[in-house]
């Protein structure tokens, strides 16, 4: 089996924020904060994670020590179907969705003069 290739009944060697948050049952803004706790404590608090650039990936070996025990995969939510991870959205999107957020930021001021 080739490195960029996995078996689809176990888990990839490295998760995203998202499917961490998952398995732990808790919400995305919530596993962000636990991995950046994670590297603001030196790795003695939060959600065991490595930095790629500018990606958090959580290593399934040190997050299932923490579990303790072998995660299962795919990754079922309670109604029972399979969680299939989401396309990536189109930078054509993103930028206009951002340009949106800057707008709509740019007539709040924290110190108004």
């Amino acid at each position: 089996m080739s490195p960029r290739t996995t078996n689809k009944s176990e888990a990839p060697d490295f998760l995203t924020v998202r499917e961490a948050a998952q398995l732990l049952r808790l919400g995305r803004s919530a596993a962000y904060d636990q991995a950046r706790l994670f590297e603001a404590t030196g790795g003695t608090e939060g959600i065991p994670v490595v930095r790629l650039g500018r990606q958090f990936r959580i290593p399934r070996c040190k997050l299932e020590a923490v579990l303790g025990g072998p995660i299962t995969w795919p990754l079922l939510p309670l109604n029972g179907e399979a969680i299939t991870p989401t396309p990536s959205v189109p930078a054509k999107v993103r930028h206009s969705q951002s340009r949106r957020r800057t707008q709509l930021d740019a007539g709040f001021h924290l110190f108004p003069s």
